[in-house]
């Protein structure tokens, strides 16, 4: 089944998205960032953790006694398969996290999601759909279509950074404008669009059971990130950057797998309700546990 085939048009802007997505993480990603990590590793090793083992075993706890449909429990394993990403990158660099941790994390997520999403989908068949095949494909086809999104970009990315003369933080600004008006174009679409296009249509009773799902996993993901920082670490840059690090998810990425790739409009939803207030919920959370810390000094 090729990438493309019979692709909705705003279905497209979201691989064109990851693409870009994948590909800013390449131009930003220096061998620099993981020798001042290993420097004092636990933090990073503590992210790996959290990112892949510890967000998938709690949206299993969340969703499982839940009597909700099983494509809507699937999308949010697929959510918690894709942590990372460039808002919670951003965040970390705005909110004056550790910005070497965070694109750290992010490159090695990236990386490991080849091979966690299709164990994922497997276990989200069998415990939530009955056996039900989720993604009709063989594995070398899911692999080479998560190669062309999260790792062939940042390669690219990679290559690009070491032309000569290149003015490589401008060139980063620029991408990420390009993806923000990209996104802004991928959620109209998703909402006012028809489903021939890719659209997507929304109860209000739907929104308000996976925003209460989505917002459990997000803030209970932030406050461990947070607390694991405090742990591992003495730098309050290290706490903010693991709190949003395992609080906000790469939710494009989820679009990707489950737009796309299965084509599934209920296990797409969750990740779009998610979109809605991750970022939002980064910042506050990061501003008002700073400020929480600050009246207890």
């Amino acid at each position: 089944m090729s990438l493309f085939s019979n692709i909705a048009p705003v279905d497209l802007i979201i691989i064109l998205v990851q693409f870009l997505i994948t590909f800013n993480i390449g131009l930003t990603l220096e061998v620099e960032d993981y020798k001042r990590v290993f420097k004092a590793p636990r933090s990073y090793f503590t992210g790996v953790f959290l990112q892949i083992i510890f967000l998938p075993l709690l949206v299993i706890c969340l969703v499982y006694p839940l009597d909700i449909p099983g494509e809507w429990k699937v999308g949010f394993l697929i959510l918690s398969g894709c942590p990372g990403g460039v808002t919670s990158n951003l965040l970390t660099y705005l909110l004056k996290g550790d910005s070497s941790l965070s694109i750290s994390l992010t490159g090695t997520s990236s990386l490991i999601t080849l091979f966690t999403v299709p164990l994922l989908l497997s276990l989200g068949s069998t415990w939530f759909m009955n056996g039900e095949t989720v993604l009709d494909m063989p594995y070398w086809e899911l692999l080479l279509n998560l190669s062309f999104v999260s790792i062939f970009p940042a390669i690219l990315g990679l290559l690009v950074r070491q032309i000569p003369r290149l003015d490589l933080a401008n060139y980063t600004d620029k991408v990420k404008y390009i993806v923000l008006g990209l996104s802004a174009a991928m959620f109209l679409g998703k909402m006012f669009a028809d489903e021939d296009s890719g659209g997507i249509s929304f109860t209000l009773q739907e929104v308000l059971s996976l925003a209460g799902i989505g917002l459990a996993m997000n803030l209970t993901g932030m406050t461990v990130g947070w607390i694991s920082g405090k742990i591992t670490s003495k730098r309050i840059a290290v706490r903010r950057t693991l709190s949003l690090e395992v609080g906000l998810q790469n939710t494009t990425l989820a679009f990707f797998l489950a737009a796309v790739l299965i084509g599934n409009p209920d296990m797409f939803k969750p990740a779009f309700v998610y979109s809605l207030f991750s970022f939002w919920t980064g910042i506050l959370f990061v501003l008002g546990i700073g400020w929480k810390n600050r009246q207890e000094r």
